[in-house]
């Protein structure tokens, strides 16, 4: 039982485009409405709005960083302008690390586009408790805190759709492990590899529906973590109330909570911008920072995590926008609106090196 996804590195050079989304640029208007609130900024303690000192010199290379490729980022936020000329609420929804998140959309001038951050991470350090009490989602699926948002705009949850979710479907990966199962990173990644190597999860950390439990715990008897082989087990699959043991939770388990907001899997028709150029990538000054101080993996190399959501499917988003058949949108940030699996956590002890390397970041 192998499958593998073919990283997208194997995808030929065809040259820079020089295209640009003339029409669809965040305007000054947006801009100056405001954007992320208090629960994106005092009432979870974080102080201050990131911009970078010489947008003029580094934000465009930041831009490419974070969504890979210039159709990429142009498709995203031509979908960001239809939503704003409708009025219609977008929402990042992630398990990532929401301080990284709102100071990765200040510094690229889209934090006016989205609603606010919401976050499942039960990490207090990446997605700290709201002083007002609202919006404290550490640990929900993600479903329930979509449904949480829909009563709170009086909208149905149990209505023909009028919404989407965009999100990938995986959920075990070696960050993942660390982050919400405490797995020390060595053993993670020694675990990841195992069950990579036999086909059981691909890059994204999706399962292949075929795995059983007893499948996972061989696989890893026989591998450098063989003595976490039931620990590992454990956390992949749950017993439920006959009896049966059954693959843990996903992105989707949960949507039945909210049937009108249907789920769109962006890992599942995937497809690399025809503007890809690895050369440029590899040359960005944020991705050479990444890799080199902030534990980024290579996208080059073996245990690169990156995802090109289709432009197909956030063109489609916009039609049915545009159409007025969408009423609210919920996006996940990693390896869905930005192509990298973990947002950089922009600490403050971490700001002097982006100093250094040209890309000086103030707070105001």
């Amino acid at each position: 039982m192998h499958y593998k996804l073919k990283k997208s590195r194997g995808i030929k050079r065809r040259g820079r485009c020089s295209r640009r989304h003339r029409g669809g640029r965040i305007s000054r208007r947006m801009r100056m409405k405001g954007g992320l609130g208090p629960n994106d900024s005092v009432n979870i303690g974080l102080q201050g709005t990131y911009s970078f000192a010489n947008p003029a010199a580094v934000q465009q290379a930041f831009k490419m960083f974070t969504c890979g490729t210039p159709l990429q980022y142009d498709a995203w936020e031509k979908l960001l302008v239809a939503c704003h000329n409708r009025g219609l609420p977008v929402y990042i929804l992630t398990s990532g690390n929401k301080v990284g998140i709102i100071r990765t959309l200040q510094l690229m001038g889209l934090d006016a586009a989205f609603v606010e951050v919401l976050c499942t991470n039960a990490e207090l350090s990446v997605n700290p408790m709201n002083a007002s009490g609202q919006h404290n989602f550490q640990g929900q699926p993600k479903y329930q805190v979509i449904a949480q948002i829909m009563t709170e705009r009086g909208l149905n949850c149990q209505g023909p759709p009028i919404g989407y979710l965009l999100d990938d479907n995986g959920f075990f990966t070696a960050r993942k492990l660390t982050q919400d199962n405490g797995v020390p990173p060595d053993v993670a990644n020694l675990v990841v590899t195992a069950l990579r190597s036999a086909g059981i999860v691909d890059r994204f950390g999706v399962v292949n529906p075929q795995t059983t439990i007893d499948i996972v715990r061989t696989v890893l008897a026989s591998s450098p973590a063989s003595q976490f082989a039931g620990t590992i087990a454990d956390i992949m699959f749950y017993q439920d109330r006959t009896g049966q043991m059954k693959m843990r939770q996903r992105n989707s388990d949960h949507a039945g909570l909210c049937p009108s907001i249907q789920f769109v899997d962006v890992l599942s028709n995937q497809q690399t911008p025809p503007d890809y150029n690895l050369p440029a990538l590899l040359a960005n000054p944020f991705y050479q920072l990444n890799v080199s101080q902030l534990g980024l993996n290579r996208i080059d190399g073996d245990e690169a995590q990156f995802n090109f959501t289709p432009i197909v499917i956030i063109e489609h988003t916009i039609q049915l926008v545009n159409a007025g058949r969408v009423q609210i949108l919920f996006l996940d940030f990693d390896q869905t609106f930005q192509i990298w699996e973990g947002a950089i956590p922009f600490e403050h002890p971490l700001l002097g090196r982006f100093a250094a390397a040209g890309a000086a970041i103030k707070v105001a």
